[in-house]
């Protein structure tokens, strides 16, 4: 039964997973939720809930403090981020993230800097709601042509615990629109 239930995560988790190209357009989405197909959305156990559905870090009690760096070579990209959570010191989780990304993606040399601050409220000890707002500043070279930009969106989640270990997550990215939606494109998001 219990091989039967892993080897049918597996294969749906495989065929529904993508291909992992990167760019320096897209953010980031945690070492660990990549690794098990996205499901931070629904979980928020680690730092990584931070860009996918902060609503989580409200419904765990911790205080966290995660660093990661990436390189590829086969892309020319590098990648850092940091981010705190806290949702020990209060009723209302917060949460701080930084994410830097360099790299030649299509043609364009670009430098993005990324800044998360988010909070999140449990509204009862399985249900939680989030808002984040967020702000990325670029330095772009396409064609020659130079750009800096600094844009300003945000994010909104919920998530439901249905169980231990088992919970249902819905998020909505860049719900404020920029002028360089590459960067900041309106994505929906379950897990």
């Amino acid at each position: 039964m219990r091989g039967g239930l892993i080897l049918g995560c597996w294969l749906v988790t495989s065929l529904t997973a993508g291909a992992a190209f990167a760019s320096v357009f897209d953010e980031l989405h945690g070492v660990r939720s990549l690794s098990m197909g996205g499901a931070h959305r629904g979980l928020g156990t680690t730092n990584d809930t931070l860009y996918l559905n902060p609503a989580g870090m409200a419904l765990g009690r911790r205080y966290s403090v995660e660093m990661g760096y990436g390189y590829s070579p086969f892309d020319e990209l590098t990648r850092l981020n940091a981010s705190v959570v806290d949702s020990k010191s209060g009723p209302v989780a917060g949460s701080i993230a930084y994410t830097h990304d360099r790299g030649d993606a299509d043609g364009v040399d670009a430098a993005v800097h990324r800044i998360y601050m988010g909070a999140a409220y449990p509204l009862s000890e399985a249900f939680a709601l989030e808002l984040q707002p967020r702000t990325s500043a670029a330095n772009l070279v396409d064609n020659g042509d130079r750009r800096k930009l600094s844009l300003y969106t945000g994010d909104v989640g919920i998530i439901t615990r249905l169980g231990q270990g088992v919970g249902v997550g819905l998020t909505a990215h860049n719900v404020v629109k920029t002028e360089m939606t590459r960067l900041t494109p309106l994505t929906f998001g379950a897990g």
